[in-house]
């Protein structure tokens, strides 16, 4: 078997502060879709079909908002909506 292709996440433009208001707007929609439960990162990669980097600058983001908090650490790293 092949490897899968690569990447994910293409679409996106995040480097326009419009850009990544755009894709945290999405990782908040997508953490709401999960009622309240926490999420791990690659639950929320595979839902957005999202670029682990900028996932994980999305998630820090929203953290420093304060509209997300996290548990555990590495892989086992899950995030949840306040």
């Amino acid at each position: 078997g092949g490897k899968a292709a690569a990447g994910g996440g293409g679409k996106r433009n995040v480097r326009t502060e419009s850009g990544r208001e755009a894709f945290d707007a999405e990782v908040l929609a997508a953490l709401k879709a999960a009622g309240g439960e926490s999420v791990g990162a690659g639950e929320l990669r595979a839902a957005l079909d999202a670029d682990p980097t900028q996932l994980r600058a999305a998630l820090n983001r929203l953290i420093e908002k304060g509209v997300l908090t996290f548990t555990g650490k590495a892989r086992g790293t899950r995030y949840t909506l306040i």
